[in-house]
């Protein structure tokens, strides 16, 4: 399937908009999140 610019223009709206409306709830939810673990799993294949 092939998409046009328009096509992709709609589509990047479209997730922007999303993320938009949800930032403040997922900061919410994942301010306190310990991400050691994911450097840690990310660093050892480096």
């Amino acid at each position: 399937m092939k998409l046009n610019p328009q096509d992709l223009e709609k589509i990047a709206h479209l997730t922007l908009e999303h993320y938009d409306q949800y930032a403040a709830e997922f900061w919410q939810g994942t301010r306190d999140h310990d991400v050691s673990r994911n450097i840690a799993a990310l660093l050892q294949y480096i």
